[in-house]
């Protein structure tokens, strides 16, 4: 099968997230014998393929253009939406793909999906970033201006079909489904890598974790308080909790002041941005997750699952998905000290429970998460929407 992606970015490295997801389905289709042709934005390494006319599978071609977020005008984004348009038309032309796999569209214009629509050949669209929200706005007046784009010449617009999609969770596919009117809908994960190996528990000395962006939307604050309350009260002494990602100079300070307040310096550090995270899984026990932000899935969930880490979650949205309270991991109340705390106290002085929480967390990973399984079943839903 010929398969044409469109993706707003398309890493030639780590990047993380939703961006590897992207990367990691193309590397499977390639695998499995799918000739795979990847039209993605501009940014990137030097030195690649940004001539439409050399595309070849395999190959990402960098060459959509971004529009301009920091200095917006009209102008500017007609002309990116042109823009794309034609690249699009001109990717469709020379692969001549049997479907188009839709990835994020944020930041490059709704054009490209236009183009697939217009070309009338099978698509698919992949969910794991809500990035129509960018483009597809409620109301007579936002409707009506879609409308006299998809009917004055020279200007790109018109009613989306955003179907069918695979949606990273089921809060995501309502999501889709009520405010898009996205009717077929597949749920599927993005999968993490395969797992590795089991976290080891010791009876002295637990080691937590938290990986993603220092930010408020993180919760990372929330982190910081309820281990620094429980040290300065003297009901924790034997941990380290350790914070991976980076974050703004205000942000961070902030949580430094927290760190100093509970006088916590030796238990509660920052480690930085690190690309090889499944390096250091196996060196810890928990996995803090105490997120604010309307989390799509939590792929930092799956991949502390995948270590059987006992986890603890912010229990809404993605993270409330994936984890069954009491059973794969422990929940807590967004946002609330107290919650968390109640939830670190219950494993930390009983490794018995952690345990368990570790490998109910790898057995579920196994049967719902594991990467061939999911990208399998997504693999033979293409196949079969291609050949409609």
């Amino acid at each position: 099968m010929r398969i044409l992606v469109l993706t707003n970015y398309f890493p030639p490295f780590y990047f993380g997230g939703y961006e590897l997801s992207c990367q990691d389905m193309c590397n499977y289709l390639r695998k499995k014998g799918h000739e795979v042709f990847i039209l993605s934005g501009e940014y990137g390494e030097e030195n690649v393929v940004q001539n439409i006319s050399e595309i070849v599978s395999g190959k990402p071609v960098r060459s959509l253009k971004y529009i301009d977020y920091n200095n917006p005008s009209y102008i500017q984004k007609h002309k990116i939406e042109i823009t794309n348009f034609k690249i699009t038309q001109e990717a469709i032309k020379i692969t001549k793909p049997d479907l188009i796999y839709i990835w994020n569209m944020r930041g490059i214009s709704i054009a490209p999906v236009i183009a697939t629509q217009n070309s009338g050949i099978a698509k698919a669209f992949e969910i794991g970033d809500l990035w129509p929200s960018s483009y597809i706005k409620n109301g007579i007046s936002a409707f009506i201006k879609r409308k006299l784009k998809s009917l004055i010449p020279f200007t790109i617009g018109g009613k989306l079909d955003l179907n069918p999609i695979f949606a990273v969770s089921e809060w995501v596919a309502q999501e889709m489904r009520e405010k898009y009117g996205s009717k077929e809908i597949y749920v599927y994960p993005h999968p993490t890598y395969e797992a590795k190996r089991l976290a080891q528990q010791p009876e002295k000395n637990i080691n937590y974790i938290y990986t993603g962006r220092v930010c408020a939307d993180k919760g990372v604050d929330i982190a910081i308080q309820a281990m620094g309350e429980l040290f300065s009260e003297g009901k924790i002494d034997d941990f380290t909790f350790d914070i991976y990602g980076s974050g703004d100079e205000d942000y961070l300070n902030l949580c430094n002041q927290l760190i100093k307040k509970h006088k916590a310096e030796s238990r509660i550090k920052f480690k930085g941005h690190t690309e090889k995270l499944y390096q250091i899984y196996p060196d810890y026990n928990v996995m803090l997750m105490p997120t604010m932000f309307r989390e799509s899935q939590g792929k930092t969930i799956n991949e502390a699952m995948a270590h059987a880490l006992t986890i603890i979650a912010s229990n809404h949205y993605g993270p409330a998905e994936i984890l069954k309270h009491n059973e794969t991991g422990l929940l807590f109340e967004p946002g609330n000290v107290e919650s968390l705390k109640e939830n670190i106290l219950k494993i930390h002085h009983n490794k018995e429970l952690r345990v368990k929480l570790g490998e109910n967390a790898l057995n579920a990973f196994f049967k719902k998460y594991e990467f061939y399984k999911v990208k399998e079943a997504v693999e033979q839903l293409l196949i079969k929407i291609a050949k409609r």
